[in-house]
């Protein structure tokens, strides 16, 4: 190993096992996050800070995700450029929406909203949406042909893609060609919800309401915190015990790796200053 060498392999392996410790570190919050906040019920509801669990309730006409034409209370969809080529490429959303019908998160005790708009993220060039849920997505190059599949859809790598003319009709021939991924999530009525979010009074403009439906008086949005390294909201289909599962083994794997990087970049510099090129 020659200083060159030596050096390469230090600028390599330091970043490398910074972002695996900053991995294990945002896990490790999430986890203690999920530990500490109480489950409210949604009749006990306070402004603030809240996790509620309960059930996705429809009180209205369903929608369509418009990839796979589920039906579903509300979704999101996502248009990607690749911007570049080679190891300078990147991912840019230049198209984005969220949808949603009228529900309700039900959890017997009361029901809540959720201000669907406040999901979306931006991570970079590339949006996202701060909802765990049913997922599709198809990469395509410009001859329609699929690259990379995850969705539910059968699709081989290399088969042409026929996309829904709703999608075309919607979104313009245009974007749709322009793209070279479209990503949906959406959710089910019916689905099981943890979330987490910043809980605000609202107040019903109805006089008369059905027992058997009551109205809303909460809405669950993002957190005034909310920013680059905090969504400030999450809705997800997982329970509360998966979600905390995951953030535990990612905090293990992230911090395992983080430890083996540093433990060769410190045996690179032990042989590079006190073997190879001693003072």
């Amino acid at each position: 190993m020659d200083e060159l060498h030596g050096t390469i392999w230090i600028w390599i392996l330091g970043p490398f096992a910074l972002i695996a410790f900053a991995f294990a570190a945002l896990a490790l919050w999430n986890y203690r996050s999920m530990k500490s906040t109480p489950t409210s019920a949604i009749k006990d509801l306070q402004e603030g800070d809240v996790e509620v669990k309960g059930t996705a309730q429809a009180r209205g006409p369903l929608l369509e995700s418009p990839l796979s034409r589920s039906p579903c209370v509300c979704y999101s969809l996502f248009l990607d450029e690749t911007i570049g080529s080679g190891k300078h490429s990147y991912n840019q959303t230049f198209f984005h929406e969220v949808k949603s019908a009228f529900f309700v998160v039900n959890d017997e005790t009361g029901c809540a909203t959720i201000k669907t708009d406040d999901l979306i993220w931006e991570s970079g060039k590339a949006k996202h949406v701060a909802l765990l849920a049913h997922n599709n997505s198809l990469n395509f190059d410009q001859t329609g042909m699929a690259k990379a599949i995850t969705s539910s859809f059968g699709i081989q790598h290399g088969q042409k893609i026929d996309l829904p003319n709703e999608l075309y009709m919607n979104l313009g021939t245009d974007r749709i060609e322009r793209c070279d991924d479209i990503r949906e999530v959406y959710l089910k009525d019916g689905d099981p919800l943890y979330i987490r979010g910043y809980a605000r009074k609202i107040h019903s403009g109805s006089t008369e309401q059905d027992p058997s439906k009551p109205e809303p008086q909460w809405e669950i949005g993002a957190s005034p915190k909310k920013g680059r390294w905090n969504t400030g909201i999450s809705v997800s289909i997982k329970s509360e015990e998966e979600m905390m599962a995951t953030s535990s083994r990612i905090f293990k794997y992230a911090l395992a790796i983080g430890l083996f990087l540093s433990g060769l970049l410190i045996i690179i510099l032990l042989i590079r200053n006190f073997i190879l090129y001693p003072q």
